[in-house]
């Protein structure tokens, strides 16, 4: 077996060294994720998503109560339960 430093070869792309800023639709309320993964959904309510993405903004849209993060769909925030759904774990309970 050959170690890995005599078949590795460097790649010719780039590596870019900043995140490309993200924004939100107009229609997307944006809500910061805090240290344990929770946003603020009221003046005491939290709702919990993930320590994943903690310090980052997710945005919420206020039909159909879709969270993203960027571009990636998460799931769907009940209100009422202070539950997040997310449509792999609950697909069945759903109402898709």
């Amino acid at each position: 077996m050959k170690p890995p430093e005599s078949v590795h070869e460097i790649s010719d792309r780039k590596y870019r060294e900043t995140v490309v800023e993200w924004e939100y639709p107009k229609d997307v309320i944006e809500k910061y994720v805090s240290r344990n993964g929770a946003v603020r959904t009221g003046r005491n309510a939290w709702l919990f998503l993930t320590t994943a993405l903690a310090g980052k903004n997710v945005g919420f849209e206020e039909i159909g109560n879709r969270i993203f993060f960027r571009e990636f769909f998460l799931g769907y925030a009940d209100m009422k339960d202070m539950k997040v759904y997310d449509i792999m774990t609950y697909k069945n309970e759903l109402k898709l």
